[in-house]
This record gives structure tokens, sequence and C-alpha cells, in this order.
């Protein structure tokens, strides 16, 4: 029988489309044998492959998190911090967990700020895991470990194929992060062109790894979404869903033997 690996793509609030995603594949009982995530990939793979039910991802996340980002005299407030709200909301599921423990073999990846380099967790605390592939420079704390400090995986594999790969006979990569095409008249104000940089740095950044996958789900509507806007998580969880669903995996399986 051929393995399946799913790996996850990071891409802020857009995560919660994995969500919908993954309560597909369980409802259409597509096992998943192995999978790898970066950032809100990581947060999603380790729910799913801890068995937590994927309503509650979305229905329990916390609604004083309306935006990823908040002026910088709140950050000093424990109760208005996202690294701290993000850690008691994972710890609830995942708390004492490791990585070995749960019942889907996951890799997360991080970045050590000190060496530039990607590194791989796939075993140890679980939620320590995910909360380094996921600490978004100004967004979320920086992640310190042993010494090491880790800042979010996407910054150098945001659509982590390549460390599952040779794990799995079929892989299935989900990508976060369409690239649109726009048309500029003129340079665009500065946090537009910021942004900007950012989905031209992806597009390329994750060439190498989507020709890896044997499918890759990458849906254009997904640009119709801020990346840290929480409000719209119920819109991108339907939508997963509904992309899920329509997913022939069965003839993906069989045109693979």
């Amino acid at each position: 029988m051929s393995k399946i690996g799913l790996t996850l793509s990071g891409g802020g609030v857009r995560g919660f489309f994995h969500s919908g995603f993954l309560h597909a594949l369980n409802e259409k009982k597509i096992n998943i044998d192995i999978i790898s995530g970066t950032s809100a990939g990581a947060i999603a793979g380790a729910l799913f492959s801890a068995g937590v039910n994927q309503h509650e991802v979305m229905e329990r996340f916390p609604k004083r998190i309306r935006s990823l980002f908040y002026e910088p005299s709140l950050l000093i407030r424990t109760k208005f911090n996202p690294t701290s709200i993000l850690r008691q909301y994972m710890d609830e599921f995942l708390g004492g967990l490791t990585i070995e423990q749960l019942a889907i073999p996951i890799k997360i990846n991080a970045v050590n700020i000190a060496t530039g380099d990607t590194e791989i967790f796939q075993t140890g605390d679980v939620v320590e895991a995910v909360m380094a592939s996921c600490a978004i420079p100004g967004v979320f704390n920086s992640f310190h470990s042993n010494g090491n400090i880790y800042v979010d995986g996407g910054l150098t594999m945001n659509l982590p194929a390549s460390t599952i790969r040779y794990d799995c006979d079929i892989l299935i990569g989900v990508n976060l992060l369409p690239f649109k095409e726009r048309s500029y008249e003129k340079l665009p104000g500065k946090r537009h062109l910021i942004q900007r940089s950012v989905d031209i740095y992806h597009k390329h950044n994750n060439k190498s790894d989507e020709a890896l996958c044997d499918v890759v789900i990458s849906p254009k509507k997904l640009s119709r979404y801020p990346t840290y806007n929480t409000t719209n998580k119920a819109k991108l969880f339907d939508l997963g869903y509904e992309v899920g669903h329509k997913i022939n995996f069965r003839k993906i399986l069989k045109e693979s033997r």
C-alpha cells in the first residue's frame, strides 16, 4: 500500500484552510502516514497528528486575537501578547506531549537565527517545536531553546516538501500563498510594497518544493484573505473543507501505483 505524505505551508491565519482541508481528509478516510509543516502548517499538522477535532481547532482559537499585529504598547501586556495567547492555545491541546507520542509522525522546521540554517524537529516537546516554527519576526517573539534562538521556518522553507519526500510514495502539498499577478501604474505605498516583496520571495522560495509534490493544492481564492486577520477563520475553514472534498484522492492513489 502506498504511503501518503502531507506537507503544509505557512501562511498566517490562512492556516484555518489547513484545518478545513484536514477535516475533509478525515471524512473521506484518507490515511496520512507522515506530515511536515512550517509555521501555520506546523500548528495544523501537529494538532491533526494528535487527533484533535478540526472544528475545535477553529472554534477555540482565541477571540482576543483579531489581528496578529498590535501596537507596541500592548505587546508588554501578557493577555494581549500574541505569543502568550498562542502558547496557551497550543498547550490546551498538546501540552505535555512529545512529537514521538503523536499518532502520525511529523517533521517541523524552524530557522536557527545564529547559523541561518533550517533545523528539523522530529523529537521532543511538540508545543516548543511549533512555537519555534511560527515565531514570525515582528509578530511573535523569537523562541529560545538550549541556548539557540529560533524564528519562523518559512524564512528558508515555507513548504517543507523536501523533509519528507523520501519518507512517502505520494506527497500532497498545501500551499497557502498562491501568487497573484497584479497591474501597477506606479510604485505602491511602503506597506504594500513590503508585502508584495514577501509574496514574490515566497513565489520563488516555494518552487523547488512544489516540484517535489505529486499534488499541490493552492487555490487562488486564498489570495482574498489577509494573512493576519483572524475574522475570516470560518470562511477559510469552509474553503479548505470544500477543496478537500472536491479532490479525487482515490484516483490519485490509483494513478500512482
